[in-house]
């Protein structure tokens, strides 16, 4: 599926800022009949995704603060998934994520940020096996400011994915304007 996201600053000092989002996914997945998508939903931390004919809508807001090298980031939103029977059955899902995040500078060619961050969702209209909980440890290093590739490991520590795998490897670029 696709997804646009705004982002805008409520609030900012030399060492805290506070921000408001908005992510929307639209239904452009496709299925095959070979059920790919429903192995990729079984790894639910961004199902939304990959969930054939489901629209989202996710708010959040979030928090970061800043000395010298040193950064922690928090975050909460909520996530109504739209047209979600291909989930468990049921029209509508409602879930809560949270993030917490601790980074570290290195002063030196690339702008390495190495970080650790904190994830997790519960999906409170979940009724399937193995609880509607999922945490995940997520260490990482990310280059550049405004074109910025990244690495990390995602590990699941709580939930039905730790069931699933040991870890998930991420590869992302972004750019920030």
């Amino acid at each position: 599926n696709l997804m646009v996201g705004v982002k805008t600053l409520a609030a900012k000092s030399k060492n805290f800022a506070i921000s408001a989002g908005l992510e929307a996914y639209f239904p452009t997945s496709f299925t095959d009949d070979q059920n790919r998508l429903q192995q990729i939903i079984k790894y639910r931390r961004d199902f939304q995704m990959y969930l054939y004919k489901a629209a989202t809508v996710s708010p959040y807001l979030s928090a970061g603060a800043w000395e010298g090298t040193f950064s922690i980031q928090g975050a909460v939103g909520t996530a109504s998934i739209f047209n979600a029977d291909h989930f468990e059955g049921q029209d509508f899902e409602f879930r809560i994520n949270y993030h917490a995040a601790a980074g570290l500078d290195v002063p030196m060619v690339g702008s390495p940020i190495v970080y650790c961050e904190f994830d997790g969702y519960s999906i409170t209209t979940y009724d399937g096996e193995g609880g509607g909980t999922d945490l995940f440890l997520t260490p990482g290093i990310r280059f550049g400011k405004k074109y910025s590739p990244g690495f990390s490991a995602q590990l699941p520590v709580y939930g039905p994915t730790k069931d699933i795998a040991d870890a998930d490897f991420v590869f992302d670029f972004q750019l920030r304007f």
